[in-house]
């Protein structure tokens, strides 16, 4: 965990609790609308309530009063907006001729309904809210139902008990029962949503675990889940703007936009000619951009659920974490775009003055200030988000994201406390999606500080590749370092490495000038042995003894990469901080791990110069349950003193000069430049029996080529016997 997003989630939770002053004081409900959280029940009572309200004069300047304006009357009583002009909380509470109005009226229409629940009204809803020295609810019943009243007038102010009219009452019964079924659709749909997207992906993986046969899945994957969409390019962006989505990650980001769009326009229930409105499209519009609210909020957790590194779907699945972060990017999306057309939708509404508040008084409401915040957040998050800003400025991409993350939820959750208090739940989506964030900061902790600071130890290997010692620690797969004294102030910085190995003695047995103006472009193909401009020298330098930890090898970039490259760490090293591991087996539900099976007793890898770090994991722990199987490396490399520096790390270099080279058990290839990853993919599948796991980590192109050849060979009749398994290690930030 990075300590300043630490730091910003502790200020998250100071500034959500910023601006309760002024909140209504009504009794805070938990849950959601029809999940815990019963809205207007009973139904009868609260029209009751509506019906007489619109008739009293308890303000000496009617014109202020809430119950005057159908935009405070109506679905928005209860609201936290009232100016400080309208009248006091207990004013009706106070006033005789209304408590008996409104008893006699629920005795008259609520007869489906328990003297215990009519009771629980009047104090937790009705009057007794405000002035807790008022009657019973019972007692007032029974104060008047021998009295002769007139029936109430809609062109006279109440001044004495009086019946209230059956049509009435009936019109705001409707629109209540009307508002209720909206809400609830709201919040069931909402859930739908949340839910559906969470639980496919634990759904989808758990087929994994029934008896599919190899050649079956193998075809599958080829046809359906491994090749891009459209085209030939998936981890190469297009246009430095777009990462083409694979097939299987296409399906699921369309079952996404088709469920956010399907309960965007259905499920809604409309009272023609409702006086709660100006008009019908009044009313329509408002349940529109309320739903788009809901859905909004609904995928705030789910976005973030997908981003964490810590991700619960990751443990329960075996999708890899670079799907789930396509899938955060497309939800980011769709979440800003509901939270905009919410935002827009109610601007028209107010700029039409459907409503009393003009849109001059709306525009300084705390509510709608701080939703602007939320939205306008969400919409820097998405557009900073894009590949060529991401990629050329991390550092800043992280701290905007973190920053702007928060805004979203402060100005989320400020948005509706400061309109509804807390008697909806809609802030419940906020609490979700804090929690989300709050678990995965807090393993990352406790993964970041369980090792507690390190020393690394930076050696060159050459102009552009240096390799990093951590001893003292293990770990496999990738991790996460944050170097204290080089980011200095920059805390938040930590970026992620293969590791490569668990050797720290960098005997460096062969030390390499490297002169870059010497290097010509070699032939594809061109097989290698030492290139003349690497001129090998024999001195063996003293070699320092340290504990066993773990070994990275990091191409030198900008940022963070090139600060370290500039370091002379010597035998002294510089603190690190180290949080992982993360691999493939952090999930529980992957069934092999990539060993070596009955169907796939093969390993083929390729790799593109520091991409090694990447499949020497999956070599590593390929083996021991078959004895026919065979691992074979394909690697390509600019470099060869990286190739020296990992066969030092490997204790695998024994003065071989040629490009066929034997690291144990493995079989590898090693070429300098280019290569026809075709006739090495074809030439040893042709010369094994069985199926093969094909492992890839590399630039962005070899990526692609290997996955298309992978699905277009696995499609191929004549294979049917020898299933493909293919594995594409990269990091998609």
């Amino acid at each position: 965990m990075r300590p300043a997003a630490g730091f910003l989630f502790a200020a998250t939770a100071a500034l959500l609790a910023a601006g309760e002053e002024g909140l209504t004081n009504d009794k805070v409900k938990h849950g959601l609308i029809g999940f815990g959280i019963k809205l207007y029940e009973p139904a009868c009572a609260h029209a009751c309530w509506d019906t007489i309200a619109y008739t009293t004069n308890c303000t000496s300047d009617m014109s202020i009063s809430r119950f005057l304006k159908p935009s405070m009357a109506g679905p928005h009583r209860n609201s936290s907006t009232e100016s400080d002009t309208d009248q006091e909380k207990d004013c009706n509470a106070e006033y005789e001729p209304y408590l008996q109005t409104l008893a006699w009226c629920m005795h008259q229409e609520c007869h489906n309904e328990s003297e215990i629940t009519l009771e629980h009204f009047w104090w937790d809803e009705g009057p007794g809210k405000d002035n807790n020295s008022i009657e019973t609810y019972s007692q007032t019943w029974q104060g008047v139902q021998h009295t002769h009243m007139r029936p109430m007038s809609d062109n006279s102010t109440l001044n004495a008990a009086a019946t209230v009219p059956h049509g009435q009452w009936r019109a705001n019964y409707d629109n209540i029962v009307t508002l209720i079924k909206v809400e609830v659709t709201h919040e069931r749909y909402a859930l739908i949503l949340f839910l559906t997207c969470a639980l496919i992906p634990i759904g989808l993986s758990l087929l994994r675990f029934l008896p599919w046969p190899a050649t079956f899945i193998s075809r599958f994957n080829a046809y359906i889940v491994d090749p891009p969409f459209i085209g030939t390019r998936q981890n190469e962006p297009i246009g430095e703007l777009f990462m083409m989505p694979t097939r299987g990650q296409a399906i699921f980001i369309a079952y996404i936009w088709i469920i956010n769009i399907v309960l965007s326009g259905t499920g809604y229930w409309f009272l023609s000619g409702s006086f709660w409105f100006a008009n019908d499209t009044h009313q329509h519009l408002t349940h529109v951009a309320n739903r788009l609210g809901t859905l909004s909020f609904a995928n705030i957790p789910l976005l973030i659920l997908f981003a964490g590194r810590n991700n619960i779907l990751l443990w329960l699945t075996n999708w890899p974490r670079t799907t789930f972060l396509m899938m955060h990017r497309w939800i980011a999306v769709i979440c800003m775009l509901e939270a905009l057309v919410h935002s827009l939708m109610f601007f028209f509404a107010y700029s039409a003055n459907w409503y009393a508040m003009t849109l001059s008084v709306l525009v300084t409401q705390g509510y709608w200030l701080f939703g602007a915040v939320g939205t306008v957040s969400m919409l820097v998050l998405v557009v900073t988000a894009i590949q060529p800003l991401r990629r050329r400025a991390y550092e800043i991409f992280v701290v905007v994201h973190i920053v702007f993350s928060v805004l979203v939820l402060v100005g989320c959750y400020q948005h509706i406390v400061l309109r509804y208090g807390r008697q909806r739940g809609f802030e419940t989506w906020i609490y979700v999606a804090i929690a989300v964030w709050g678990f995965d900061r807090v393993i990352r902790l406790l993964r970041a500080f369980r090792r507690g600071v390190k020393r690394a130890f930076i050696s060159p290997v050459d102009a552009d590749y240096m390799r990093v010692d951590i001893p003292g620690v293990s770990a496999r797969g990738h991790v996460y370092l944050h170097f204290p004294t080089v980011s200095k102030w920059r805390l938040w910085e930590s970026h992620p490495f293969s590791v490569a190995g668990s050797s720290c003695q960098n005997t460096n047995r062969f030390v390499y000038s490297f002169d870059l103006e010497k290097i010509d472009e070699p032939p594809i193909g061109w097989a290698i042995s030492t290139p003349t401009h690497m001129a090998a020298s024999f001195d063996k330098p003293p070699m320092v003894q340290r504990k066993a930890g773990v070994t990275l090898f990091i191409k030198k970039q900008r940022g963070l990469t090139a600060k370290l490259a500039a370091l002379k760490t010597g035998d002294v090293g510089i603190p690190v901080m180290m949080e992982g591991s993360y691999n493939e087996e952090v999930t529980f539900l992957q069934e092999n791990h990539l060993e070596p099976t009955p169907e796939y007793s093969n390993m083929i890898c390729f790799a593109g110069g520091v991409g090694i770090t990447g499949v020497l994991p999956f070599l590593d722990k390929f083996g021991g349950l078959t004895s026919h199987g065979s691992k074979r490396l394909f690697w390509t490399v600019r470099s060869m003193p990286l190739v020296y520096a990992v066969e030092d790390m490997l204790g695998a270099y024994a003065g071989a000069q040629g490009s066929e080279r034997h690291w144990g058990d493995i079989d590898v290839s090693i070429s300098f430049g280019r290569f026809s990853i075709r006739s090495a993919l074809q030439e040893h599948l042709d010369s094994v029996s069985g199926g093969a796991i094909v492992v890839v980590c590399g630039p962005a192109a070899m990526a692609d080529e290997v996955r298309m050849l992978v699905a277009n060979m696995a499609k191929n009749p004549l294979r049917k016997k020898t299933p493909l398994k293919l594995v594409v290690e990269s990091f998609a930030w």
